[in-house]
């Protein structure tokens, strides 16, 4: 499988993190995406970047 580290999904998500003062909990990083689905969430936001070791 290729990941793609510019894919906007894991390009928003890195951005998230470089602005906030605080670690952030998944509801909260949910929340400043605008998604609802978790699935959505975990699959297409979280699992890219931590394949990659980001």
């Amino acid at each position: 499988m290729h990941l793609d580290i510019q894919a906007p999904q894991v390009i928003a998500l890195i951005n998230i993190f470089i602005q906030s003062e605080k670690p952030l909990n998944r509801q909260e990083l949910q929340n400043l995406l605008g998604l609802k689905n978790r699935k959505h969430f975990r699959e297409r936001y979280l699992k890219p970047p931590l394949r990659l070791e980001l």
